[in-house]
């Protein structure tokens, strides 16, 4: 398996890990800052929708780029920066524009993400380098969801996001230092 794989699954990972430990509990935070069911659901659909929209265009956009790996590493870091805001959050509309804003930076950052992936993965183990991505952001997912109900309990949302900033943080400069494995251009 390439250095590059295991570089690019952790970050992935990191990732999923960080929006699992709210996504399972998402409508109580949106109640919390005042919203409702239909509110919650209405964010989760911003972020979606724009991200499900925007990776067309913004796909296209990069593959005229020099530098991809760059949209790696600030997509990370926007990523962190949007996780940390939503401590701020303290009503429905700031809530949608980070959504929004969230939507957009994966929209940047899984085309890139997946085509380096697709550029580093040897055929004759093609399986088992897209089991380790597949496997562990199923696992991340997991043990966050867990992980995420008792932090919750305890330190309340707040302790959350900063802790989904930081996953996400770390995830950015991980692919930073690791920024030579990636200056191939594909």
């Amino acid at each position: 398996m390439r250095r590059e794989i295991i570089i690019l699954t952790i970050a992935a990972i990191l990732s999923y890990f960080a929006e699992a430990l709210y996504a399972p509990f998402y409508a109580v935070y949106v109640e919390k800052i005042g919203g409702g069911v239909v509110d919650a659901g209405l964010a989760w659909g911003i972020y979606m929708t724009v991200l499900g929209l925007m990776v067309f265009l913004v796909a296209r956009y990069v593959d005229h780029l020099k530098r991809h790996a760059w949209i790696l590493y600030t997509g990370f870091l926007s990523a962190s920066i949007l996780s940390f805001a939503y401590i701020f959050v303290s009503n429905v509309w700031q809530l949608f524009l980070i959504q929004f804003l969230m939507g957009l930076t994966w929209a940047a950052v899984n085309p890139v993400w997946d085509a380096y992936y697709s550029l580093f993965i040897t055929k004759r183990h093609a399986a088992t380098d897209w089991s380790l991505f597949e496997g562990g952001s199923r696992l991340a997912n997991g043990i966050a969801a867990i992980t995420g109900g008792f932090i919750i309990k305890i330190l309340g949302f707040r302790a959350i996001f900063a802790l989904a900033g930081l996953l996400n943080l770390i995830a950015a400069i991980v692919l930073f230092l690791e920024r030579r494995s990636f200056s191939v251009v594909y």
